[in-house]
């Protein structure tokens, strides 16, 4: 069912998209400012706000306004960017006012209790790690010797580039493994696989079964797996095992290894290239 607009005698604009047969409700106020909307000499004040609205706001104070949601089995969060500042949560069905309620006072009746906005303005986000991360991991040079300040600010760490920056990290580490399997496309091969990793320790974060790839042959199907494994010696003892229980005659190609067509043909690592066989 495609999402409804209303606009409301106020001025506010309601968007709706109804899922029949859904027992919970999403709800988000979407106010358009943020810090692009914010005078020179108050670097900063839109994500403040922000923050500040959650340590009180109408009849409920800092743990009043948690314990509300979280006795319901609901979320409720909010983000502010250069031009969107949002507050937002998800509840089950019956709990739909509530929520409205919980929203619409951090929007309209926060506390602002000058206590906590002393306290609020010595929050350092966790991108102000970041200076302390270039000096310990010794990114910058020539500080052996000296006296070194370095500034906490920052704002909030973008999530998806962080989630990039660790799996990098445990790819590195042989923490995490990420294999492209071709198998024959029959009955129980998706099955024998995941037991073969099973016995070998890995334990299997995603999994996509691929048919009718354009380079895969139309008798295979491509399995696209995301592993969580001990170190570089269990990802080389895992491809290994992979190769030699499924082919007694295997070889290295292209940084990986490859078996006869009656077997399976993996690759540690993505992109895979397909050897030719």
């Amino acid at each position: 069912m495609s999402a409804t607009m209303h606009r409301l005698a106020n001025g506010l604009t309601v968007a709706v998209d109804p899922l029949p047969g859904a027992e919970s409700v999403a709800m988000g106020l979407y106010a358009m400012v943020g810090s692009r909307s914010e005078p020179e000499a108050c670097s900063g004040l839109a994500h403040l706000v922000e923050h500040m609205v959650f340590k009180g706001a109408g009849k409920r104070g800092t743990r009043e306004l948690a314990e509300a949601i979280e006795d319901v089995g609901g979320y409720m969060n909010a983000w502010t960017s250069r031009d969107q500042t949002t507050f937002h949560g998800r509840v089950l069905a019956r709990d739909t006012a509530l929520l409205a309620e919980l929203i619409a006072d951090l929007v309209r009746a926060p506390h602002m209790d000058d206590a906590h906005l002393e306290r609020e303005k010595t929050v350092a986000e966790p991108a102000a790690a970041s200076s302390v991360a270039a000096v310990v991991y010794g990114t910058l040079g020539g500080l052996v010797g000296k006296n070194v300040v370095m500034l906490l600010s920052g704002g909030n760490v973008d999530v998806t580039l962080l989630s990039r920056i660790i799996d990098r990290g445990l790819l590195k580490d042989g923490r995490m493994a990420q294999l492209l399997v071709r198998v024959n496309d029959r009955p129980g091969a998706l099955a024998s696989l995941t037991a073969a990793l099973a016995d070998s320790g890995a334990n299997i974060v995603s999994l996509e079964h691929r048919r009718g790839h354009g380079t895969v042959w139309v008798t295979e199907a491509e399995i696209a797996l995301t592993l969580e494994t001990r170190g570089p010696d269990h990802v080389a003892a895992l491809v290994d095992s992979l190769a030699r229980s499924h082919s007694a005659a295997s070889s290295a190609v292209n940084g990986g290894i490859s078996v006869p067509r009656d077997g399976w043909s993996l690759r540690s690592g993505w992109p895979f290239q397909h050897d030719g066989m």
